[in-house]
């Protein structure tokens, strides 16, 4: 869809996205909006067969959308970039599902070379971590935990970068989370607005929220605690 003239046009198939035989889903940009990752069922090579899903990587011209990529391993699953570095969730060989996390990898002239598993103000022990946003300037990550904290199901968590340090989650609130599932946030380029799933009873939904005044209103809980 496009926005013109302040009107979204009516939604179309994307172009790299055309072979309804394979599922494509959960398509991740980045702040320039230029680069896009997304899940997908297709096989990694023509006239192969499907092994599951991986990541694929499109990139934009000056013609549209180009040509879609096999995205290399590990980076598996959701990634999202914000100006260079690339966050993105890990469940390692083998692992049980609560030792799936959140990793990043640090952009050195153009390369990813190096894997770093996030530290324990963003992955609990406990409990799966998952479907990162990160804010362009690393200043906020927002992430999917189901914590015994929590409401209930999947909630949606913060952290706030101070000086290069994270500081501990936040839950986003019950204005976000509920008793239901909620997940996969992504922030507006703006940085006004907080888009979301949540996963109720036989459906789903998306919905939105003010995302300055919920910021503020966290931004203060950690300055008090």
């Amino acid at each position: 869809m496009k926005l013109i003239d302040g009107t979204w046009s009516k939604p179309e198939i994307a172009p790299f996205s055309l072979n309804s035989e394979y599922p494509d889903y959960r398509p991740r940009l980045n702040p320039k909006g230029d680069l896009l990752y997304f899940s997908s069922q297709r096989p990694l090579k023509l006239g192969a067969e499907s092994t599951g899903s991986h990541q694929w990587s499109v990139k934009k011209n000056e013609n549209g959308w180009g040509q879609s990529f096999p995205v290399e391993e590990p980076f598996i699953d959701r990634p999202i970039v914000d100006l260079g570095n690339l966050y993105f969730s890990l469940n390692e060989k083998d692992g049980k599902p609560q030792d799936e996390g959140i990793y990043y990898s640090i952009n050195q002239n153009g390369q990813y070379t190096t894997i770093e598993r996030m530290d324990k103000e963003i992955n609990s022990p406990e409990n799966w971590t998952c479907c990162p946003y990160i804010a362009p300037d690393e200043s906020y990550i927002i992430f999917d935990s189901p914590r015994a904290s929590g409401y209930g199901g999947t909630d949606l968590y913060i952290s706030f970068n101070r000086n290069g340090e994270w500081t501990k989650s936040y839950n986003l609130g019950p204005r976000v989370n509920t008793k239901y599932g909620e997940g996969t946030a992504t922030v507006s380029p703006d940085g006004k607005y907080l888009f979301f799933y949540r996963s109720e009873v036989n459906k789903g939904d998306i919905y939105w929220v003010d995302f300055i005044q919920l910021k503020e209103e966290l931004m203060k809980k950690l300055i008090n605690n």
